[in-house]
Order: structure tokens, then sequence, then C-alpha cells
């Protein structure tokens, strides 16, 4: 097996690494146990989107096949369910994939609301296909509460029940903005711990947070002194080109793994972990770029590889120092 060791980049993470001073330190290392696909195996072309079952089954969003595929926690691929369209059962764009119970519940950057299936990828119903706002995220509070993010506006998470019946909208960032910075001030990522706080990385800007499930903030974070991401104007609209931030999952003792984007030094590889509080408290380096990080009920956490066709599967180790 191989260990993704942990790494200090001297220069560029003094000045977050001084953070570190008077805290414990926990040193985290990311052991390779399983690889799923690659690019002779043509199970996986393009995935997009994944979650893990309380059994360790693995369910990916496959966009250039417009599939949902199941494996188990062996890596072997047992069922793949979809097809190119806009009706039951279809896929245009699955980006999002989630588990909650006996569902799994699968979102389309094309194709409105949230497509519910069995743990066996049979169809059961649609979800949420009225909202009057498109949603780029997801994630479940309880069996009647759903926490969506939109690009739409700047600023909000909106909580609905099974119904479609909006119960809130939590602001997470007050300062007012206009269409000049579509998407600057909204949220890339957000993930919920078990006991429902929220924490979110902003796609756009060098800001994390965490939220109770009520909006109230816990605290806010900068990872890079503040940092802008580099835009560029096309037809009077300011455009992101660099990201901060790509993705967010938080582990079984409530540690916050944050990926880091194009403003990151190693650019989609840098896995910063922070405390409940807000702490940093270890840095890893992933030998190749992913767009997101996924951890499990065990404190499994899947990347993407070969770009896109692969999935590495690592057990978390923890040393305290």
């Amino acid at each position: 097996m191989r260990k993704i060791g942990f790494i200090v980049l001297s220069i560029y993470l003094l000045a977050i690494s001084s953070c570190l001073t008077g805290q414990e330190k926990i040193d985290i290392s990311l052991e390779e146990v399983m690889s799923i696909g690659g690019a002779d195996s043509g199970e996986i072309f393009q995935w997009a989107g994944l979650c893990v079952d309380d059994k360790g089954a693995i369910y990916i969003t496959d966009m250039v096949d417009y599939s949902i595929k199941k494996f188990n926690k062996n890596g072997k691929l047992l069922k793949k369910s979809g097809r190119k369209g806009q009706g039951p059962g279809e896929f245009l764009k699955p980006i999002n994939i989630y588990n909650y119970k006996d569902n799994i519940y699968v979102l389309d950057l094309y194709v409105r609301g949230v497509q519910v299936f069995d743990t066996s990828l049979v169809y059961k119903n649609s979800m949420f296909t009225d909202l009057n706002i498109p949603i780029n995220d997801f994630s479940i509070i309880n069996s009647d509460r759903f926490i969506f993010n939109s690009q739409v506006g700047s600023g909000n998470l909106y909580i609905y029940d099974k119904k479609g019946r909006e119960i809130t909208k939590l602001n997470y960032f007050k300062e007012k903005s206009d269409n000049k910075y579509f998407m600057s001030n909204s949220i890339g990522f957000f993930d919920i711990d078990r006991t429902k706080n929220i924490y979110i990385a902003f796609f756009g800007q060098d800001l994390l947070m965490k939220l109770t499930s009520t909006g109230k903030i816990r605290w806010k974070k900068n990872l890079f002194r503040g940092k802008k991401s580099k835009r560029k104007t096309i037809s009077k609209i300011s455009v992101i080109t660099e990201t901060c931030y790509k993705s967010v999952s938080i582990d079984t003792s409530g540690n916050v793994f944050i990926l880091g984007g194009d403003i990151a030094k190693e650019s989609s590889k840098t896995i910063f972990v922070l405390s409940p509080k807000g702490e940093l408290i270890s840095i890893i380096v992933l030998d190749e770029t992913t767009h997101m990080i996924y951890i499990d009920r065990e404190n499994y956490l899947y990347s993407r590889a070969g770009q896109g066709v692969c999935i590495k599967k690592y057990k978390i180790n923890y040393r305290h120092m």
C-alpha cells in the first residue's frame, strides 16, 4: 500500500503553519487501499459525484454515459442505471448523488428537481421539480428537511420539506453584490456533520464558515490570507477563472477536510484539515488532482484520479504529536 504523507510546503505554508503553534498537531496521512476503474476498465468514463451507504457500497454519477453506478465495498461493479433523456430515471448531466437511509438521491445539472432511487438503483420518484430556484448542490438534514444551494442571489442556503415547501432561507453572506460578480459571493460546496452543523467552502473567495442548522455563524476562516480569486470580464460580467476551494467533507470526529482549488500552490491536490473549532491541524497533498473529496462513515476518503475514470479510496490514519 502507498502512503501520501503529511507534507508542509515550507514557503507557501509558512504563515498557515504558524497557526498551529500552541495547538495539538495531528499527523494525518492517507493510505491507499483500493482503486476502482481506470483507462482500460471501461467501468467509469467521467464520474462527478460519489456517496457511500452504511454497508460500504459506493455510488457514483457518470456524466459521459448518463448513468448512476453501484460498486460493492471491494470495488466490484454491481449495477448501472440510467440513459440519456429527461424522463424518469434518465439523465443529461448527473452531478451530485446522496445516500440517506434506503434512498439514493441524484441531482442533474440540466433536469429540474432531484430523482430518488432505491439502493438497487431502481427509480422511485422525483422531488422538488417545481422549485423556482436552480439547484447546484444539496444535502439532507433529516427525512423531512432538505438543504439546497443555488447560484441565484448572494449567500443563501434554502431549507425545504419533502413536499417542496420552503421552511427557511439561511443568508450566510451579508454583504450586497450585483450580477457583475455572479458566483463570487456564492457557496461552492458544503457538508453537514452528525450534529447538523453546516460547513461551507466558497468557490470564488477565500472564506470558510461553520453555521448551525438555524444559520448562526460559529466561525469564519481564511486559509490564503483573504486572497481573491482571478476573474475576467465577459460581456460586462465578471467571471471567476480561479477557484479558492473545491470540496469539503467531514470525518467521524468532526474534523473538516477542505480541498484547495486553483489558488493553492498544489492546485486541486492540497487538503487542509481543520478541527471542529476551526483550528488548522494538518495538511495533506494528494498525488493527483481531484475535483472533490468524500469521507464515508468508516473514515475512508475517496478522490478522483485518472482524469475522472478512476476512484481512489484511502484509509485516514491519525497520529497525535
